[in-house]
């Protein structure tokens, strides 16, 4: 991803603790504000190993991540967003990068 992109999209969502969800996050950030997306072939990712799930709501993850439930409903939040008020948020998101979020 370009720096371009990263800012248009607003960063990773720095409210979403623990994992579950951030990357769901990020991919429909990405769907609804970047126009054109292509794919890298033979390129190399990392991921960081945890046990394998499609099961939104899962118990299993709701065990181990307690703030799994808050990290669903930014998903449903910005899923729900016009582009534009994504677009408005992201904005404003990337100008906070690296500042402390407020209480």
């Amino acid at each position: 991803m370009t720096r371009d992109a990263f800012q248009q999209v607003g960063g990773w969502e720095e409210r979403i603790k623990g994992w579950g969800g951030e990357d769901d996050h990020m991919t429909i950030k990405i769907q609804k504000l970047i126009q054109h997306t292509y794919e890298l072939q033979n390129s190399l990712a990392f991921h960081l190993y945890h046990r394998q799930t499609n099961l939104f709501g899962s118990k299993i993850l709701q065990d181990e991540n307690p703030h799994y439930k808050i990290n669903l409903q930014h998903i449903e939040n910005i899923r729900s967003m016009t582009t534009e008020a994504l677009r408005q948020e992201c904005n404003q998101l990337f100008s906070q990068i690296g500042k402390p979020l407020p209480e």
